[in-house]
């Protein structure tokens, strides 16, 4: 059986005869300027190396016909070609061998680009097929951003206000008393959006102090046509990084981050997270975290011992920070302009103070440990505090005595609750149910 002609290896063989038997002639220099147009003389010596193909064949029968040439003048046309193929030099530079040499290359070459292609698509299908598996297996998925209400995310609901802006009936949103750190929060927004970047932004604060609802509010500059999820733990969250659902113009949303980066898996989250913000944008992450926990993950450990957060504290390393004041108090004015039509921010100016959000987060927790008592010492707790309330409102505003509540308490009572109180431990429990939330 013959064995197929090998393209580069006689074009090899061309390279081997100029060099041993035509003394080097022609020069490489030369032959690049026998085609036209010319090429380079690494490219003349690329192509009798065997180490590039010509696109086109001509080019290369021109620097073969001037090769076959110079061994005509040196009357080496009719000798063997080398010491073991048979051929002669004629036919080794024969132009209707080289270009049907070139053809059967160029065909394999075509077919070998075409069996990868195809091998290629078989592959990314198989992928495709993969990750939609993985996606359908996920029991956290991304939504249409607009889907997700204030009290899906998380948002603190507040004592009663507003009726044109709730969720629902006992879901209650107040207008939003916009502060500096909003302005810096959208900012750092925009540009990540309008960069096409990976961002991951912190909002970072004390308890109660608005760190949810000031990222609610940032989502208004995000494009409707994004995506958001919201995984509900570290496990939930690397499933989805897995699936590769976190793709451009889709929002991470890492509401008390603690949870995702504090947890059994939350140095394999870190790690994931780090990856993919370093993949194409635009993609956020929005984060909210208390300054305990940012302390925590962020510590370097002491010399010697372990180094329990060591991807938290370089995933954080890469988060844009922006810190929530814990009051109100350089923006009372903003807040007074509000509560002119928000019967929610009214109710937290009346206190007093100046921690306008923690007002309106605890207020419904207080409504529902008063209006809805447990357990064995819930209902004299409630006598307690209405005991309290009406004293208030008939106008004694200092301290109440203790002697007082007890006496006065029994009143808001029924007889079956005055007669199963325990005359002894009543109004100590009763006391401490009241004072603890």
């Amino acid at each position: 059986m013959s064995k197929t002609p090998d393209f580069f290896e006689d074009l090899r063989r061309v390279a081997a005869l100029k060099r041993d038997r035509l003394g080097k002639q022609p020069s490489d220099n030369a032959l690049s300027k026998v085609p036209q147009p010319r090429v380079s003389r690494d490219t003349v010596g690329a192509w009798l190396r065997g180490q590039r193909f010509p696109q086109q064949p001509e080019p290369l029968l021109d620097v073969l016909q001037e090769i076959r040439a110079e061994a005509a003048r040196q009357g080496a046309l009719n000798s063997p070609a080398d010491g073991f193929s048979g051929e002669s030099v004629a036919e080794l530079l024969a132009e209707d061998r080289w270009r049907a040499s070139w053809q059967a290359e160029q065909r394999r070459r075509t077919q070998s680009n075409q069996e990868r292609a195809e091998r290629q698509q078989a592959h990314r299908a198989l992928e495709d097929e993969e990750r939609r598996a993985r996606q359908a297996a996920l029991v956290d998925r991304p939504r249409p951003i607009r889907s997700w209400t204030a009290k899906r995310l998380r948002v603190h609901p507040a004592i009663p206000g507003h009726p044109a802006i709730t969720d629902d009936t006992d879901f209650v949103l107040p207008d939003y008393v916009s502060r500096p750190h909003d302005d810096r929060l959208h900012a750092r927004l925009a540009a990540a959006l309008a960069e096409n970047a990976s961002l991951l932004m912190t909002v970072r604060g004390e308890s109660c102090t608005g760190k949810t609802r000031a990222a609610v509010e940032a989502l208004r500059a995000v494009p409707d046509d994004f995506q958001l999820l919201f995984p509900m733990d570290a496990d939930s969250l690397l499933a989805a990084l897995a699936a590769d659902v976190l793709g451009s113009r889709t929002v991470l949303w890492l509401n008390d981050a603690q949870h995702y980066l504090d947890a059994p898996a939350g140095e394999a989250v870190a790690a994931a997270l780090l990856r993919r913000l370093d993949a194409n944008g635009p993609f956020i992450a929005l984060a909210t975290l208390w300054p305990e926990y940012d302390k925590t993950l962020t510590a370097d450990p002491a010399p010697g011992q372990d180094d329990p957060h060591q991807q938290a504290r370089a995933l954080l390393a890469q988060a844009c920070y922006v810190h929530l004041p814990s009051s109100f108090a350089e923006h009372l004015d903003a807040v007074r302009q509000s509560a002119r039509h928000d019967a929610s921010l009214t109710a937290a100016l009346e206190t007093g103070g100046a921690e306008i959000t923690q007002t309106l987060a605890a207020g419904p927790d207080l409504v529902a440990h008063y209006e809805h008592p447990d357990g064995p010492h819930g209902v004299y707790s409630t006598a307690l505090l209405s005991t309290a309330m009406d004293a208030h409102r008939l106008g004694i505003t200092g301290p109440l005595p203790l002697a007082f509540l007890h006496d006065a308490a029994p009143g808001y009572l029924t007889g079956s609750e005055r007669a199963a109180a325990d005359p002894e431990t009543w109004f100590t429990d009763a006391l401490a149910y009241a004072r603890h939330l």
